[in-house]
């Protein structure tokens, strides 16, 4: 090979490896974007659970609250109803 032919195959050969450097790095940007777009999604679908999340903790709060109240009420109902079969066990009594 001639010195010319020689210094013409190593500038295509360096052109060459310059040209696959920045289609290396073009592919590694829309890599990192690709993966970038991914995380935002699942951060955003995060804080989306997290507020249902917290939603539901407040619904079953509200319910259990709910249950508490039902309960205080079925036992004053309870004793209401003690009260006047005892009231109607006392007034039978007093008619015989």
């Amino acid at each position: 090979m001639r010195p010319l032919e020689k210094s013409k195959n190593y500038w295509i050969l360096n052109r060459l490896k310059l040209y696959l450097t920045k289609i290396s790095l073009v592919l590694l940007k829309l890599i990192i974007l690709k993966v970038s777009s991914q995380f935002n999604n699942l951060s955003s679908e995060t804080s989306k659970l997290k507020v249902k999340e917290h939603e539901i903790l407040r619904e079953e709060e509200r319910i259990y609250k709910m249950r508490e109240d039902l309960t205080i009420q079925q036992q004053s109902l309870i004793e209401v109803e003690s009260k006047l079969k005892s009231s109607l066990y006392l007034k039978k009594r007093e008619a015989q």
